[in-house]
């Protein structure tokens, strides 16, 4: 499969590239290929993000979190749930 692809300069600061290089190894096709597999990684995780807020907005009940936040409790905390004294 020959998926169409374009060029794009990205100006990196010495230091990144020469991590990079240290990782990918300093021939540029491999170079290239680390940048490419670093950005597939990062779109992957943005859209699996959006993904999982995008189904928990959709089945988000705001007025039974706004009746929960009313309630007020009902129970005196529980031994160790105290707020740390500040100095």
């Amino acid at each position: 499969m020959n998926t169409p692809s374009t060029t794009v300069p990205v100006e990196l600061p010495v230091s990144l590239k020469a991590a990079i290089e240290d990782i990918a190894g300093t021939d540029e096709s491999h170079v290239s290929a680390f940048l490419l597999a670093a950005a597939a990684e990062r779109v992957a995780a943005h859209q699996s993000t959006a993904a999982f807020f995008a189904e928990r907005r959709a089945r988000a009940n705001p007025a039974a979190a706004l009746a929960l936040l009313a309630d007020g409790g009902g129970e005196d905390p529980r031994p160790g749930d105290e707020l740390p004294l500040t100095p």
